[in-house]
């Protein structure tokens, strides 16, 4: 069973607190100048509690290199989370999940929690798979967040399944300078999706900022809530999405829907474990979700009584 290291709020400075918890089966401390490292792997997860995180070209890497699962990274700071930067060895500052690329396991997942969401200047978070599994899933819950100067946001994997992007900021996200959000898969059956919950989700077209999911080969479903208005799906593979099955639970969905443009309805609805899932598509003979290739369906709230018709 792997352990868990808790920082509390008082052991916040990362970059004093990380090097006195590598474990020697897990990496040596880093050398003076060079960025710190937390290492998962096998050993253990990695969980932070705090107030203001703040991360300056620091890095929280838990990475698997032979057998066995990347760890997960949880952080719950009431007010910020601040990721900026790029150390002067080349590396970014941020939090990443990774099965490299000799190693056979899945990456872990990323649960961040907090008030505001701050990357700046390349710093970012990624759960990526470049051996033999799956990337993990990045889920954030924020009022706002924003990226500035080539920040990112990833789930990457070359042969598994691609990892999810689910991020609610409550207010707004904001997309500045080259910035992006985007999954990416190889030769995976289904890459990773995109789910963003925002009031307000602003970029400047000339800047070159972007949210997206790709795949090499198989079906991308990029989703997007619009907070209490309805949401819209975009199919942006070669070949149908047809799943019976669609679990909603991490987002902020429920109730009824009309898309715009074919007229038809779907249900969310809460079912059994407190889950939340499609439960309408159409009509009350199916749940889950079916988009045609290259397709793009856009949701109304309507009031649940219109889903029973």
């Amino acid at each position: 069973m792997r352990s868990i290291f808790t920082l509390q709020p008082e052991t916040a400075a990362l970059s004093r607190v990380v090097p006195q918890l590598l474990h020697p089966a897990c990496r040596r401390p880093p050398d003076k100048g060079q960025p710190c490292f937390a290492a998962a792997s096998k050993c253990w997860d990695v969980r932070i509690i705090s107030y203001d995180f703040q991360s300056h070209c620091t890095v929280v890497n838990a990475s698997t290199t032979s057998k066995g699962n990347g760890g997960n990274i949880t952080i719950d700071a009431r007010d910020r989370i601040f990721i900026d930067g790029v150390s002067t060895t080349g590396f970014s500052s941020g939090l990443f999940s990774t099965v490299n690329q000799d190693a056979v396991g899945n990456a872990g997942n990323i649960k961040l929690t907090t008030t505001d969401f701050l990357f700046l200047n390349r710093g970012g978070i990624s759960s990526s798979s470049f051996g033999q599994g799956k990337a993990g899933d990045i889920n954030i819950n924020s009022v706002s967040t924003a990226l500035d100067n080539k920040a990112f946001i990833e789930a990457i994997t070359n042969s598994g399944d691609g990892g999810n992007i689910n991020l609610t900021a409550s207010d707004r996200l904001l997309l500045r300078r080259g910035s992006g959000i985007s999954t990416t898969a190889g030769t995976a059956k289904y890459g990773g999706n995109i789910d963003i919950d925002s009031r307000f989700i602003i970029a400047i077209p000339e800047e070159n900022s972007d949210i997206s999911a790709n795949a090499f080969s198989g079906t991308t479903i990029l989703l997007m809530g619009r907070g209490n208005e309805g949401f819209f799906v975009i199919n942006k593979g070669e070949n149908k999405f047809n799943i019976p099955v669609l679990d909603l639970t991490l987002t902020n969905l429920d109730r009824c829907y009309r898309e715009l443009r074919n007229n038809f309805t779907v249900a969310i609805e809460y079912r059994e474990q407190g889950k939340k899932f499609i439960t309408r598509w159409v009509s009350w003979n199916r749940g889950g979700m079916e988009v045609q290739k290259r397709d793009a369906l856009y949701f109304i709230r309507e009031p649940f009584n219109q889903c029973q018709v």
